[in-house]
């Protein structure tokens, strides 16, 4: 279902702040040709539309990796040397012509400041700043404080004695370790969790100091306690499972059941583990997808099957009634709050009729008339929700209607599908979650940077905060011709002193240089960059080892 917008009252999503002639000739472009402003005129809807077929406007931080496609200008760049990249502190552009207008002078990298030398020795740098992550902080927290509760557990409260709590199965204790590490690291992917973490952090004032909002910015690492509570509940079942084990080997647990059932779950704990790690989730992600899923839910129907068959057993050795056993075990009710978590979003799917913009033959644009998406926030749909969800940014409309759009952009076989075929209607699973572009606004100057389509992702900021104090760098291939007008005109009326840079024709940037000039002329609190992993991984070393803050999405959940 196509639509045309034909009428003036029908206010665009994304409006151009500036008309015919009024693009700030201060905003900074490194091409040479005639001004899009004083060629095109006003945008309609679709034209707008249009102009965004190539833009990938999906979260810049999600735990489904695989709709989240790198910024990357340069296919070839996935491939560079993290030494060479750290060297030179650029990435390359390949081909294709530009057609971007200019409206100041072009990108001079003798303009740019030296960079100030790096604290501490390499060792150091590379420890703090490389691996010592804040997400692996938060990992390594959670972990050492289940590691701390099982040596207070087993030397003073009697987890694994032979003879515990009248009778009770020593092995219920652990159980309960297993099933609040299983309810965190259910909980803290909820989508009201996530938005009001953001909305509590982000919320923090400017005047507040820096160093407060500094921390409060990471909080897009709360993956960290996902995949902190998920290790820490298979090491506790790996516990359970010995327990399990010397209960019936003693005779103290008659029955079976709960060593084979200890086994699979056991063996499936470590399954989603070995899928979830990077490399292997990055490779082989339909599998990490379906095993996280599927592999999951039996997880928790196996946990519940042995919950019972433990208070069944446990209310005949004390005498009780199997159910009263049950609701005063504390693994019962942080089982029922897990499963509570992994049932409400697909409680909450929806199927939604859309309106379809066809861009081109590679992208195009879905409407939804329902919802106001907050600040930065995602969206997952899909045509078959069991087998797959895709997550994508919203783009919130202007005229304050309910609403929001987003982008497909051909990137793998759904999308291709889904663009060749559009469809009348698709499955959204419950709401939109915040991501890491909203830190963003803790920070007032701030310098944002965006590589390629990585200024898809910022759009949603621009449209959020259309008065916020920042200082835009963005550097891609044939911006005018690859993303049209609207987007620069979106672009420069964020930033009327942006830095679009035509990589066609200044060759490779020194983002680095190009990033520690902003924050020094502009006097900003800190950099946030969107683009592919290696380049964000670089800014952000490069600028945290020089005592700037820096913030970028992370792939490590």
């Amino acid at each position: 279902m196509s639509r045309q917008h034909t009428s003036d009252n029908d206010t665009p999503p994304f409006s151009s702040k500036f008309t015919e002639g009024e693009r700030p000739a201060s905003a900074h472009v490194s091409a040479h040709h005639e001004s899009p402003s004083s060629t095109h005129g006003p945008l309609t809807e679709l034209a707008l539309a249009r102009s965004l077929a190539n833009v990938d406007v999906r979260p810049d931080f999600e735990h489904e990796p695989k709709d989240f496609q790198p910024f990357d200008e340069d296919a070839d760049s996935s491939s560079a040397d993290n030494r060479d990249l750290e060297k030179d502190h650029s990435y390359r552009d390949s081909a294709g012509s530009s057609s971007l207008a200019p409206t100041a002078k072009a990108y001079d990298p003798t303009q740019l400041l030296e960079l100030p030398p790096q604290r501490g020795p390499r060792l150091y740098r590379d420890f703090r700043w490389r691996f010592f992550t804040v997400y692996r902080k938060i990992y390594t927290v959670v972990f050492l404080l289940n590691l701390l509760w099982g040596v207070v557990g087993f030397y003073f409260a009697g987890f694994g004695d032979s003879v515990y709590d009248s009778g009770k199965l020593a092995s219920d204790s652990v159980a309960s370790a297993v099933a609040v590490n299983v309810m965190v690291g259910i909980a803290v992917r909820n989508e009201h969790v996530i938005n009001i973490l953001f909305s509590t952090f982000i919320a923090t004032p400017h005047w507040t100091p820096l160093w407060l909002r500094r921390s409060c910015a990471m909080i897009y690492s709360y993956g960290g306690f996902h995949s902190g509570c998920t290790t820490a509940s298979a090491a506790w079942y790996a516990i359970y499972t010995g327990v399990a084990i010397r209960e019936y080997t003693s005779g103290r647990q008659p029955s079976p059941v709960f060593v084979i059932l200890s086994s699979i779950l056991l063996s499936l704990f470590v399954g989603i583990i070995i899928l979830a790690l990077p490399n292997l989730r990055q490779k082989y992600h339909n599998h990490f997808e379906g095993m996280h899923r599927f592999a999951g839910w039996t997880v928790l129907g196996i946990f519940w099957a042995q919950l019972i068959s433990s208070a069944i057993l446990g209310g005949r050795m004390m005498n009780k009634a199997p159910g009263i056993v049950l609701i005063t075990s504390s693994a019962f009710w942080f089982l029922t709050t897990a499963t509570l978590f992994v049932i409400y979003p697909w409680a909450r799917l929806r199927k939604y009729p859309i309106e379809v913009d066809s861009l081109s033959n590679h992208a195009i644009r879905i409407h939804f008339a329902f919802g106001r998406p907050a600040l930065c926030s995602a969206i997952r749909i899909a045509d078959r929700p069991l087998v797959e969800n895709h997550s994508f940014a919203t783009i919130p409309r202007q005229d304050g209607k309910p609403g929001f759009s987003v982008v497909i952009s051909s990137a793998g076989d759904w999308t291709r599908r889904v663009i060749s075929t559009p469809p009348r209607s698709l499955y959204v699973r419950s709401g939109p979650n915040q991501g890491m572009a909203a830190v963003t606004r803790l920070f007032s100057p701030v310098v944002l940077i965006a590589t390629g389509s990585g200024i898809g992702p910022c759009l949603g900021f621009f449209v959020g905060r259309p008065g916020h104090d920042v200082r835009v760098i963005w550097s891609t291939k044939n911006p005018l011709s690859t993303y049209g007008p609207a987007v620069l005109d979106m672009v420069t009326a964020a930033d009327p002193h942006a830095r679009i840079i035509d990589t066609d024709k200044t060759g490779r940037p020194d983002i680095v240089k190009l990033a520690y000039t902003a924050y020094r002329e502009a006097g900003a609190e800190a950099v946030c960059i969107v683009s592919n992993k290696k380049v964000v991984d670089m800014v952000v070393f490069e600028m945290e080892s020089r005592g700037v803050p820096a913030y970028g999405p992370i792939w490590d959940s």
